[in-house]
């Protein structure tokens, strides 16, 4: 299980984290919530309501259109679901 320290430097190098000051910092990394999951797991439903941002520390995702069609990749330090989460609309693409 990661600590505190390790969220908070991990967190803190990549954009738009990396802007925050130390205090904004701490305050989101005390909130995170982290979880593991399976290659191939679906993360993101197409269509689907979502109040989540995905913060990827290992790994990939692909996203995909309502058809399959893989649109994006996304790997370390990239982060998923923020129109979705801005907006309230549901999301426009599935992630796995």
């Amino acid at each position: 299980m990661m600590e505190l320290p390790d969220i908070v430097d991990f967190v803190g190098a990549w954009p738009p984290f990396d802007r925050l000051d130390e205090e904004g910092l701490l305050s989101l990394c005390a909130h995170i919530e982290i979880s593991y999951e399976p290659s191939g797991s679906l993360l993101l439903e197409f269509d689907a309501s979502n109040d989540q941002l995905h913060l990827i520390r290992k790994g990939a995702v692909g996203m995909y259109d309502e058809d399959g069609g893989l649109i994006d990749k996304r790997g370390e330090g990239d982060v998923f679901g923020y129109p979705s989460l801005l907006t309230g609309r549901p999301t426009r693409l599935a992630v796995n």
